[in-house]
């Protein structure tokens, strides 16, 4: 196992003990005359899923700190302030005032829970809050949280209706089970998914949810319910769906495993766990472009930063998977969202109404990404994903499907 995975699950037993840091305190003048432009990010830097989402906090730094080098802002320049909620939910409000006390104009949210507990403080406040997690209870009715992803209920139907009508592997009215930790993103995916295959039983035939208590990674009494399907859709974390993948397929089963992003996050853990004999034909879909990537421009210049800025764990990053190219796509979004509110009202005059005025009619297309569309009622601008197969002969995700239209959930 690759050392960066030894890290994940020590850091996954125990918490460790190191302070709060932050990069770029402060705001105001810049160096070169230039004001300063602060982002606050609300992140688990030492709690048990710090070693994740320390990639997507290095996209979040990278692309500040390539702008500031590279692709400048006229007359600002970006600071990223970090502020570690150790995966507390009790930390959150103490963050977003801590973050607000040192300039912070925008703060960016990685977890869920601090969108949805930070999003009456940010309408009070007119704060605008970034996350990438969506759910309707934090951005209906729509106010000063924006979602950089798409809602999770959309995504079971899509990829499930694809399957369906477009898999040449696709078998006649296939068993289909879900798989997971019994948390509120579980229940909703679940129950997306319970509601389409009982609305389509010509094509699927739903075997059940098996929800456990989150943190649980022993698997046999799910196993068992799940050994003859076809299909099973994976939740939970990567870690634990590892070891359910392992001990199912030691045990001979052969379901192919679907996954919204969730296994893609934990590429490498599952490739060193489980080997790619196992993970081959597994169905991802992801709203984002894959690492092989490259001839269209964000996957591009995500492996070219990674290699400048990391290059002493760029591997490891790449080899993790979707963490650190996935929260790239949707932050070099925010980043042009960014650039368009200072340009339009000058460094010296942007505030939070300032981001928050271009926030509610940004609309872009981009090359090989497709567009991006908030409005003063829409919070979530993304309508498309695609699929991928995991391939055991390429060792790598493989691209099988065009953008696929989101299947809107009521």
């Amino acid at each position: 196992m690759k050392g960066i995975w030894k890290r994940a699950v020590a850091c996954f037993l125990v918490i460790a003990l190191v302070a709060t840091f932050c990069f770029g305190f402060g705001c105001g003048k810049g160096g070169g005359g230039k004001t300063t432009i602060v982002i606050g990010l609300i992140t688990d830097v030492t709690g048990i899923a710090g070693n994740v989402l320390s990639s997507s906090q290095y996209a979040v730094q990278d692309l500040a700190r390539y702008i500031n080098e590279e692709n400048p802002i006229p007359g600002a320049r970006i600071k990223v302030a970090v502020w570690d909620c150790r995966y507390e939910a009790s930390r959150n409000i103490p963050g977003y005032d801590w973050l607000r006390g040192r300039g912070a104009k925008v703060i960016i949210a990685f977890l869920p829970d601090a969108a949805e507990i930070l999003a009456p403080f940010a309408k009070r406040d007119k704060v605008p809050i970034v996350t990438q997690a969506a759910d309707k209870v934090f951005t209906e009715p729509p106010g000063w949280v924006f979602c950089l992803n798409a809602y999770m209920t959309d995504k079971p139907p899509t990829v499930l209706k694809w399957l369906s009508e477009q898999w040449p592997n696709y078998p006649t009215t296939p068993r289909i089970g879900y798989v997971g930790w019994s948390m509120p993103g579980e229940l909703q995916l679940s129950g997306a998914m319970k509601k389409y295959c009982q609305a389509n039983p010509d094509e699927f035939e739903w075997v059940g949810a098996y929800l456990t208590p989150t943190g649980n990674t022993i698997w046999s009494g799910e196993i068992k319910a799940l050994k003859d399907c076809d299909y099973i859709y994976m939740g939970g974390a990567s870690a634990a769906n590892a070891v359910f993948v392992r001990d199912f397929r030691a045990r001979g089963y052969t379901a192919t495993f679907i996954s919204t992003e969730i296994m893609a996050a934990g590429r490498g853990l599952f490739v060193d766990l489980c080997g790619w004999d196992a993970m081959n034909g597994t169905i991802e879909m992801m709203g984002s472009r894959w690492w092989n990537e490259t001839s269209y421009p964000i996957p591009k210049l995500a492996n070219e930063l990674v290699r400048k800025y990391h290059s002493g764990e760029a591997q490891d990053i790449i080899h993790m998977g979707l963490i650190y190219i996935g929260a790239f796509h949707g932050y070099y979004v925010f980043y042009d969202m960014l650039r368009q509110a200072i340009e339009e009202v000058g460094a010296k005059n942007f505030d939070s109404q300032a981001f928050y005025n271009t926030a509610i009619k940004f609309k872009k297309n981009y090359e090989g990404f497709l567009e991006f569309e908030f409005s003063e009622t829409e919070r979530v601008p993304m309508k498309y994903q695609a699929v991928y197969e995991w391939s055991a002969e390429e060792g790598d995700l493989v691209r099988v499907s065009d953008w696929l239209r989101l299947i809107e959930m009521d």
